[in-house]
């Protein structure tokens, strides 16, 4: 029997936004894409409120060899904290341009680096609140 463990990040209405930074910042492919107003069943309307039609019900996108999920939520309050995504390559090429993009309308909060774990490491969190571990791979 195999086990599977994936991510679930859940943004409050920008969600469409997310996955069009993140295919651009990172080259994460869409692999599937479902608006509320698609769902095959339809939601509780207490629990769904009418502006999130065409908001985000489900989305998958692979980052690599790694599949995320993401949707929108109709609960505003809700803040990515306790973990960061930790992205890896073996090209600093990658680390770096990656580390740019996510920079971008976000916030560093460790530089590019060299460390004793990795010789080009960094931390950042991007315009969506969600954190980012980048860094070239362990040889």
């Amino acid at each position: 029997m195999s086990q599977n463990l994936r991510t679930q990040l859940y943004f409050p209405g920008s969600c469409e936004q997310a996955l069009s930074f993140y295919q651009h910042a990172v080259g994460a492919e869409l692999l599937m894409q479902m608006r509320y107003c698609e769902s095959p069943k339809p939601l509780p309307p207490e629990m769904t409120p009418e502006r999130f039609k065409d908001f985000i019900l489900h989305a998958s996108l692979m980052i690599g060899d790694t599949c995320l999920h993401v949707a929108d939520s109709p609960d505003e309050s809700l803040a990515f904290q306790g973990f960061r995504l930790a992205l890896t390559s073996e090209s600093e090429t990658d680390v770096r341009g990656w580390f740019d993009a996510l920079a971008e309308e976000g916030d560093v909060e460790m530089s590019l680096t060299q460390t004793f774990w990795s010789p080009l490491y960094g931390l950042v969190t991007d315009k969506f609140g969600v954190g980012w571990q980048v860094m070239v791979a362990q040889r």
